[in-house]
């Protein structure tokens, strides 16, 4: 028998939404940085106060963006527990469902093949080779690792003083940004559908074939 997945989708979808809201502020104070060094004109606050600005909203994104890792893992843990139950041809433990995002490299490809593990095993248990993966999942996956590549570089600029890397790091952190928007409308698409999948069945998942 499996677990209901339904709760933690929910509060999956809370903290991912309350993280991209925090993302966006974060954003803007980059915009702000981007402002007190001149980049955009006439400055409109001072290098002190685009600092304090980002230093606070540094401390908000972090704490969202701990949330949303902890009960989007939490969501994935069980589903990939699911699976299991479902079929035998799973490869990757419910723990390294979770566990390959924390892995250098490997984190480039590894979560992917185990959320394709998981859907398949759930769409068709008996065959789950024979399921094509829906198209938004390829989407969600390039933007994840492009977002991960955007904010590794601009964490590496932040640490540089100088004003040239500043700018690089804000506008890094601004093209991030953008990435995010899709990616967690793809992110929460994804935990709907797979929850509804693995609660009603084969037929259901094929209306997003």
């Amino acid at each position: 028998m499996i677990e209901n997945p339904t709760g933690r989708a929910r509060l999956a979808i809370i903290a991912v939404i309350v993280w991209l809201v925090a993302d966006a502020v974060y954003s803007l104070s980059g915009v702000l940085v981007l402002s007190a060094l001149g980049a955009l004109g006439t400055p409109l606050i001072s290098a002190g106060g685009a600092d304090d600005a980002t230093g606070i909203a540094s401390v908000v994104m972090l704490v969202t963006m701990v949330a949303a890792v902890v009960f989007s893992a939490r969501w994935i843990l069980l589903v990939a527990r699911n699976a299991h139950r479902f079929s035998d041809a799973m490869t990757i433990s419910p723990g390294w469902a979770v566990g390959w995002y924390f892995v250098p490299i490997a984190n480039l490809w590894k979560p992917f093949q185990a959320m394709r593990e998981i859907w398949r095993a759930s769409v068709n248990p008996s065959d789950p080779q024979s399921v094509a993966m829906p198209g938004f999942m390829g989407f969600w996956w390039a933007l994840w690792v492009t977002t991960s590549i955007l904010s590794n570089l601009s964490g590496r600029l932040s640490m540089d003083e100088a004003p040239d890397a500043l700018m690089a790091s804000a506008w890094l952190d601004i093209a991030s940004f953008v990435c995010d928007m899709p990616l967690a409308w793809l992110f929460i698409t994804l935990i709907r559908r797979l929850t509804d999948v693995q609660l009603r069945g084969q037929h259901y998942s094929e209306t997003f074939a």
